[in-house]
């Protein structure tokens, strides 16, 4: 599937490591050095889009958790199952 994404404000997606007193973030650049946001980013939006729309009865839960897997944990925080889902986000590139 192909999709556009549109930003509507300045925002650009960093690497989560500093480069000095001048930034806090590097932007995440390609082998070309165009910006690029990870599939891993794209995938957890899309995930907390879903889990707003299930706070509204929009969708169903069990279908979030098959498309987008899941974890199960103890009370402790300790992952007791875990399950894959089906969709693979690539990154998103100019």
């Amino acid at each position: 599937m192909k999709y556009q994404i549109k930003f509507l404000s300045d925002w650009h997606v960093g690497s989560g490591l500093g480069a000095g007193a001048e930034t806090d973030a590097e932007i995440l650049k390609d082998k070309n050095n165009l910006p690029y946001i990870p599939g891993k980013t794209i995938k957890g939006l899309m995930k907390a889009a879903l889990f707003e729309m299930i706070a509204v009865n929009q969708v169903n839960k069990d279908s979030v958790d098959q498309l987008f897997g899941y974890e199960v944990k103890d009370d402790k925080g300790k992952v007791l199952k875990s399950c894959k889902g089906s969709l693979f986000f690539s990154n998103a590139s100019l």
